[in-house]
């Protein structure tokens, strides 16, 4: 089961104008999964891919929030 497909398009605050998430949160071409984070909604699939995509960007999300980088293990 080799299934191929897009990652979700993620769209940071800091990198984006508040008036345009403003007018695709109105549109509902987008959505808030995480303070600061938002990704891009397709309505036009089905809803299992749509969740997917929720889950994928909230993972994205929550590792781009992160400030320190992983080295390994200590010790």
């Amino acid at each position: 089961m080799n299934q191929q497909f897009e990652m979700p398009t993620i769209l940071r605050t800091r990198e984006t104008h508040w008036r345009d998430l403003r007018q695709a949160r109105s549109d509902g071409r987008v959505e808030r999964v995480r303070r600061g984070f938002y990704v891009t909604v397709s309505r036009d699939r089905p809803a299992w891919e749509v969740a997917r995509d929720r889950e994928l960007a909230a993972i994205a999300a929550a590792a781009a929030a992160l400030t320190s980088v992983f080295h390994g293990v200590v010790g």
